[in-house]
């Protein structure tokens, strides 16, 4: 029996521009449900994406920067 093998794509955006892009489409969505539960559910789902940004900036750490004001040599 043969192996099926995983379509791997490559990402073309960042994690963080994908959740920023979600979580924007789905205010927009939001805003034109009106009243609504579905509403609700769609702006739940938006600071969903936002919380998730938040958590991978934490995991990624500060960014990796020389430290200019540190001789090198």
């Amino acid at each position: 029996m043969e192996k099926k093998r995983r379509n791997r794509m490559k990402q073309i955006h960042s994690l963080d521009e994908r959740l920023a892009r979600e979580a924007e489409s789905l205010r927009k969505r939001a805003r034109r449900a009106g009243a609504s539960l579905e509403r609700m559910h769609l702006l739940e789902k938006a600071e969903q994406m936002e919380k998730a940004r938040d958590i991978n900036a934490m995991l990624a750490g500060p960014p990796n920067r020389q430290d200019v004001s540190r001789p090198t040599g």
